[in-house]
């Protein structure tokens, strides 16, 4: 049987280094990132049902708002990726 992985951030370093090694280890890796999966914009019942179909056994959260010296002067984006999008991947999860 075939592990099923499913990764957010598809353009970060942590989903291209699963995508990268895990069909070396015998791994089915679905990363996904923006536009389809848009942790800002997201509702938690969409981000639920595209993990529910993406069929993943195991859900890695590695989408992130990254731009730290932009972070104090646009908290309300931070928190709306990092804290609520991070919490509705999770939830599904």
């Amino acid at each position: 049987m075939t592990l099923r992985l499913f990764v957010t951030g598809a353009t970060g370093q942590v989903a291209g280094a699963l995508t990268e090694a895990g069909p070396r280890r015998g791994l089915a890796v679905t990363a996904i990132g923006r536009p389809a999966l848009d942790l800002e914009t997201a509702d938690a019942d969409a981000v639920t049902r595209l993990i529910e179909a993406s069929g993943a056994d195991v859900v890695v959260s590695a989408a992130a708002y990254t731009a730290v010296d932009r972070a104090e002067s646009e908290p309300d984006r931070a928190f709306r990726i990092n804290r609520d999008g991070a919490a509705a991947v999770a939830r599904a999860a």
